[in-house]
């Protein structure tokens, strides 16, 4: 591999960085064969740069010398080209999350009708209103991505704030119909308007599948640059500037 470079006593100003492999986490010491990017000079550990198929920064270049720079400070975001989670994980964590939703949306309906009874739609609203905010309650990932070690990450450069953003209205943009559809037809009488409101969510939801089922990442989170994926499989760091 050209331009590895070992790290001896003569690199101390190196050491005393303190920096870490960006893949392993772990501290580099004397001994140790790196490879720094040539685009943001990030120190990688020979394995882990053999393991993101010698590129970096959309490039293949590296250092042919130890750089004088202070440390980087570094974001994680996943790597455009990485899996997503599979179809499987996808829909065992929507059935829990539906579980978790109908329980909830019970307890409530049922505590609520103790002191006043409430139309027969606002139970299937608040079942919706707990699917579409689901994922931005508990962080990254709804309770039941979690248990199947399943989080929204970035495929671009966005705070935390914008992605949870992002991560709701990708929900928003399926449940929102849906509760459009119960209220104009439970509450106005509006059949032909909630048919066609179902319609739009039934269609958005079959494209969403065909991208699944083609193991492609759906098309929404495509354009929100966001990625649901394992946990353990977001590896790729850029530096923040």
């Amino acid at each position: 591999m050209k331009n590895t470079l070992i790290i001896t006593e003569y690199q101390n100003h190196f050491l005393t960085e303190n920096r870490k492999d960006p893949i392993t986490g772990d501290s580099f010491s004397i001994g140790d064969e790196i490879v720094f990017c040539a685009g943001c000079k990030s120190a990688f550990l020979k394995e882990s740069w053999e393991y993101m198929k010698e590129r970096h920064c959309n490039q293949n270049l590296t250092l042919s010398l130890f750089p004088s720079s202070s440390p980087l400070n570094l974001e994680k975001v996943v790597d455009k080209f990485a899996p997503s989670a599979d179809i499987g994980s996808r829909f065992l964590a929507f059935f829990f999350d539906g579980l978790i939703s109908v329980a909830l949306t019970a307890i409530i309906s049922f505590t609520a009708n103790l002191f006043y009874p409430l139309p027969p739609f606002w139970s299937y609203t608040i079942f919706f209103i707990f699917m579409m905010f689901r994922d931005v309650t508990f962080g990254r990932a709804s309770i039941g991505k979690r248990l199947l070690g399943l989080e929204f990450y970035k495929t671009a450069r966005l705070n935390h704030r914008i992605l949870l953003i992002r991560v709701g209205f990708r929900n928003a943009v399926y449940w929102l119909p849906n509760i459009a559809l119960v209220y104009f037809t439970f509450t106005l009488g509006m059949l032909l308007l909630g048919i066609l409101l179902f319609f739009i969510g039934f269609l958005y939801n079959l494209i969403y599948f065909l991208y699944l089922i083609t193991d492609k990442n759906p098309i929404s989170d495509e354009i929100l640059n966001i990625r649901l994926m394992e946990s353990d499989k977001c590896t790729k760091w850029i530096p923040i500037k």
